[in-house]
């Protein structure tokens, strides 16, 4: 009985086309997005502590927490964006024998996410 072929795959596969470095860069937001989770979660503990909580706050004032804060803007950024680029291949409205074009599914994602962005902004702005 002849030996099932199994194809070699290097370790560095996923270099060889751009759809496979974003999926790749789009997985690795995961976890810096999971990290910084953890971070608010333990900024969150220390809530009933005001002396705990203003030496946290001043901690995270500092230029390597800035920074952080701009890699993990940046990944949630492209997080969302590949995110919503996917939703009209799992949103399928149809309409009649066609179906809703994907721009329009996509579009109503952005516009949810800036009008709730908006609102936050404002309730912010206002009860601050």
């Amino acid at each position: 009985m002849p030996k099932p072929y199994k194809q070699k795959m290097s370790k560095t596969w996923w270099l060889d086309h751009p759809a496979y470095r974003l999926f790749m860069l789009r997985e690795l937001s995961g976890v810096f997005i999971a990290v910084y989770f953890l971070i608010l979660v333990n900024i969150m503990s220390k809530a009933g502590e005001p002396e705990a909580l203003a030496e946290c706050l001043a901690s995270l004032r500092t230029g390597p927490w800035y920074l952080f804060h701009l890699v993990i803007l940046a990944f949630s950024l492209l997080h969302t964006v590949t995110w919503f680029d996917l939703a009209p291949k799992a949103i399928v409205i149809p309409l009649g024998e066609d179906r809703l074009p994907g721009i329009f599914i996509t579009g109503a994602h952005y516009v949810g996410m800036g009008a709730i962005s908006l609102a936050v902004i404002w309730f912010f702005g206002v009860f601050s």
